[in-house]
């Protein structure tokens, strides 16, 4: 489906569902220029985020000339089926390949970039790995996954009850702000082999195409050393930027997004060989909020016409839709 009122814009919205071999469809946004499209971005949703609040990079994507999908996964916030008290990275994982499987059937090029972000940043390794002529673009990765939540909770034993796999241990605890259930997103971790810092490092060894970090300087949830060892891991002393002062929520500040997200429009360009006469500069900020104004009623449509109660007309599903 594509939304009419973008239609005289530079960059066009479609939303719809991508079919998946079993039941549930993942809900999408896709952000396409109107003129010439040199290549295809996939950004990855956060845990706790929906397509909706991914609009600033998809933008910025979709500005370099490149067209730029977004995804609601399952069993997180947003319109596609479950909630997040069963969030699994794995899910993610699975839900990602639908979409980058999307993305090449319809392209016909498998070099797309790759966006992930903060605990989800492994998982865009995973993919990176799949189709190694694709480029990964990390935000603020986690490595220490099961640190950063511990951190969120402020409970440094919050996994030792699961790890043990104690009888009793609390069935939901809250990680960020939602109740997830602990055991089977501690167990999942462990096998998809994301639980430990090693693992992750491991992973990022074996990654065999490009990839970039924006990393921050004040990150609360990816010390220094992390940091530093996944970029040796990676190799990419020379392909990484620095927020020096920003947190882990780097988006938060105008002037550390503007910087991250002006670096993926170069990434973009550079990726797809963009020609010089082709390159925008950064987007005006009074078209990027027009355009998400209207993205936003037009989902709230889709959310109220398929019965999903909302908190917001921008927030997650109300644990009564489950």
């Amino acid at each position: 489906m594509r939304d009419d009122l973008s239609k005289d814009r530079a960059i066009q919205t479609s939303f719809g569902w991508l079919a998946r071999d079993g039941p549930n469809p993942l809900f999408s946004l896709v952000y396409t220029p109107a003129n010439e499209i040199f290549g295809s971005a996939l950004i990855l949703p956060p845990f706790g985020m929906q397509s909706l609040d991914l609009f600033i990079p998809a933008f910025y994507t979709a500005s370099a000339g490149v067209r730029a999908l977004r995804f609601d996964g399952r069993n997180n916030v947003g319109l596609s089926k479950g909630d997040i008290y069963d969030f699994k990275l794995s899910v993610m994982l699975d839900d990602a390949r639908v979409a980058a499987d999307h993305l090449v059937r319809t392209s016909g090029r498998d070099d797309f970039l790759i966006y992930g972000m903060s605990l989800t940043a492994s998982a865009a390794l995973i993919l990176a790995n799949e189709y190694p002529r694709s480029r990964a673009v990390l935000f603020v990765p986690v490595v220490d996954i099961c640190g950063a939540v511990k951190w969120g909770a402020r409970d440094d034993d919050l996994f030792e009850p699961y790890r043990r796999g104690d009888s009793d241990a609390a069935r939901a605890r809250n990680i960020f702000g939602h109740d997830v259930h602990a055991q089977p997103f501690y167990d999942d971790l462990l096998e998809t082999g994301l639980g430990t810092v090693e693992g992750v490092l491991d992973l990022a060894r074996s990654v065999r195409g490009r990839v970039d970090l924006v990393v921050a300087g004040k990150d609360e949830m990816s010390s220094p050393e992390h940091r530093l060892r996944l970029t040796e891991a990676l190799d990419a002393e020379g392909r990484f930027i620095l927020l020096e002062r920003a947190t882990h929520d780097f988006g938060r500040s105008p002037v550390a997004r503007k910087r991250a997200f002006g670096h993926l429009m170069q990434i973009a360009q550079l990726h797809f060989d963009v020609p010089i006469e082709a390159r925008r500069g950064r987007p005006a900020e009074t078209e990027m909020v027009a355009l998400a104004r209207m993205e936003r009623a037009a989902v709230k449509a889709v959310a109220d016409r398929l019965g999903i109660p909302t908190e917001s007309p921008l927030g997650p599903k109300a644990r009564a839709a489950a």
